[in-house]
C-alpha cells in the first residue's frame, strides 16, 4: 500500500511541477542600454495602474550588494508594455529583482542576470 501511495504522490508532484512552467509570466525581457533598464511586460487583462518595483544588486564572488532600489506607479496598458527606469551601472555583473503589482495583487516577479 505505501509503495502505491509513493507512486501516486510522485506522479502528482510531476504534474504540479509541469504545470508550474505553464503559468503566464507578464514580465518579459529586461535589458540595460547604458543609461536605463528597459523592462518588457505583457498585460492580457484590462488596463490598470500598477506598481513597478526594481532592486538591482551588484554580484561579486559569492556575495551581492544592493546598489539601486525604486518603486513607482506605472500605467499597465493592455497588450505589450515597455518601462524605462534610469539607472547608472558600472561595468560588472548584476541581478535585477523586478516585481509588478496591481490592486489585485502581484502580477509577476522575476530575477534577471545583467552584464554591463
Amino acid at each position: 500500500m505505501s509503495r502505491t501511495v509513493a507512486i501516486v504522490f510522485a506522479g502528482l508532484l510531476c504534474v504540479v511541477v509541469g504545470l508550474a512552467g505553464c503559468l503566464d509570466e507578464p514580465i518579459g525581457q529586461v535589458t540595460y542600454d547604458g543609461e536605463q533598464l528597459v523592462i518588457e511586460a505583457q498585460n492580457d487583462g484590462a488596463p490598470s495602474q500598477a506598481v513597478l518595483e526594481i532592486k538591482v544588486y551588484r554580484t561579486e564572488g559569492l556575495g551581492q550588494t544592493e546598489i539601486f532600489s525604486k518603486a513607482e506607479y506605472v500605467q499597465f496598458d493592455a497588450g505589450a508594455n515597455e518601462f524605462h527606469v534610469p539607472v547608472d551601472l558600472a561595468s560588472g555583473t548584476y541581478k535585477a529583482y523586478i516585481y509588478l503589482s496591481t490592486e489585485n495583487g502581484r502580477r509577476g516577479s522575476v530575477i534577471r542576470d545583467l552584464s554591463v
